[in-house]
């Protein structure tokens, strides 16, 4: 019996071993672990603004009167992109519209007129010195990188066809002029 009992015995202290070992796992799993925290994380969202003149709703940029044929006109725009990037700026002339004169000159009727074309089409633009192009609803022309927070002084050149006739006499336009900045 004496065997009996000892074989029962070391079962019984084998079994309590084991089970003092898995929960001895089990309480040191639970209590042996290391966290490592980064505190202070941020993500900010990029600025980016094009200034034109030092503002957002520019006034009117060109004011050009009593220009004739073979002349030419230059105003300048102060640009500046503020924020964290360089942008390509570009301009586009749109949303024309024909203003006709009441004065008694000897302006002929668009009736009886000769001159098909658009007044504004007898005007070429230039960008900065750039190729000329003649005036037209949606003509875009680059005026290339301008980097952050620096200002850039972009010269626009009008010049008058020699081609206007006196069928415009007295005759005026406005035009949009859209300035556009793209992030690079």
């Amino acid at each position: 019996m004496k065997s009996e009992d000892r074989l029962g015995n070391t079962k019984y202290w084998l079994l309590a071993t084991a089970i003092l070992v898995l929960v001895s796992a089990g309480i040191a799993g639970t209590y042996l672990f290391d966290d490592e925290v980064s505190s202070g994380n941020k993500i900010k969202i990029a600025c980016f603004d094009l200034k034109v003149d030092g503002g957002d709703t520019p006034p009117a940029l060109v004011d050009i009167s009593g220009i004739l044929p073979g002349e030419s006109f230059l105003t300048t725009i102060p640009l500046r992109i503020v924020g964290d990037r360089e942008g390509k700026v570009s301009v586009t002339f749109d949303n024309f519209k024909l203003i006709e004169s009441n004065d008694t000159e000897p302006e002929l009727t668009a009736k009886t007129g000769t001159n098909t074309a658009e007044l504004w089409e007898g005007f070429y633009v230039s960008v900065n010195g750039g190729s000329r192009s003649t005036l037209k609803d949606g003509l875009t022309k680059s005026i290339g990188i301008l980097k952050p927070n620096e200002t850039t002084y972009v010269v626009l050149k009008f010049d008058a066809k020699t081609s206007i006739t006196n069928d415009y006499q007295g005759d005026s336009f406005t035009f949009d002029i859209i300035l556009k900045a793209e992030q690079q």
